[in-house]
């Protein structure tokens, strides 16, 4: 039984970034683009480069804590 003046018991949350998320978003980017270049088609190579300007964000914003 919890009080008032005791904190709330910690819940493990969910952490989007993640080492293995940043490679997983790295590596769908990466597919992404030479399937579009392979196969010519401007939406899987802009579809892409959107996926791997997402993974430079998620790498710009990690933690040193890693």
């Amino acid at each position: 039984m919890t009080t008032l003046q005791s904190p709330p018991p910690r819940v493990a949350r969910w952490q989007p970034n993640r080492r293995s998320v940043r490679f997983a978003v790295d590596l769908l980017g990466g597919l992404g683009l030479v399937t579009g270049l392979v196969a010519a088609s401007f939406t899987l190579v802009f579809g892409g480069v959107l996926v791997l300007l997402a993974g430079l964000c998620l790498h710009m914003t990690r933690t040193r804590a890693e």
